[in-house]
């Protein structure tokens, strides 16, 4: 059973679960990122997750208010999770989705734009160029390569009001036969179901 007490008066979602794990004095990689032949290719601890989380929320924070949602279009690794937290520490609501790398893909991501309706892509400098071009009919929407917030102030940042009932991502279905669908899930029931089954997700699940 997963331990709903981690959501207390103390840690009420899971902006708040970073920012306390970030205080605590160890170092340990909180993510590590594994390459194709199972090496360490790169990693993050609790506190420069924080930092880098604050960096982009404060990006965020300055596009647009709480309660908007963004796009993350990132290949496997660690900038996904520091744009995850980033989101969720701007007070948005986070849409992961696959890059496209072939018509279907570019179908889905078009049709999870046309649904989410986001303020904002996240992505890569390295994958900037290209994401502006999969995103050419939706020229309203800013793209942002967040490795390029990290010279940016902690003070841009204002923490967000948020509870464990707060929506943390708009999750979408494959959309292999029909058009993607999104759920809601919340801070809490996030939390709660890495912990219960886990699932590819989990690296995105604090302990």
């Amino acid at each position: 059973m997963a331990d709903n007490r981690m959501f207390s008066t103390r840690t009420r979602n899971l902006v708040d679960l970073l920012r306390r794990r970030a205080e605590e004095p160890s170092q340990a990689p909180a993510y590590t990122f594994l390459n194709s032949n199972l090496e360490v290719s790169d990693q993050v601890s609790y506190g420069e997750l924080h930092r880098r989380a604050m960096w982009i929320a404060g990006e965020l924070q300055r596009a647009g208010k709480a309660g908007e949602r963004a796009l993350l279009l990132y290949p496997p690794g660690i900038s996904f999770i520091e744009s995850f937290f980033g989101s969720l520490y701007a007070g948005w609501i986070a849409v992961p989705a696959y890059l496209p790398t072939g018509s279907h893909n570019s179908s889905r991501v078009e049709s999870i734009v046309r649904d989410a309706k986001p303020k904002i892509v996240l992505t890569s400098s390295a994958m900037l160029a290209q994401v502006k071009l999969w995103l050419g009919g939706f020229s309203r929407i800013k793209v942002l390569a967040t490795d390029t917030c990290r010279t940016a102030t902690d003070a841009a940042w204002r923490p967000p009001r948020l509870s464990g009932d707060e929506i943390a991502l708009l999750q979408y279905t494959s959309g292999s036969i029909s058009t993607p669908k999104g759920v809601m899930v919340s801070h809490k029931t996030f939390y709660t179901m890495k912990r219960q089954f886990g699932s590819p997700s989990s690296s995105l699940l604090i302990r």
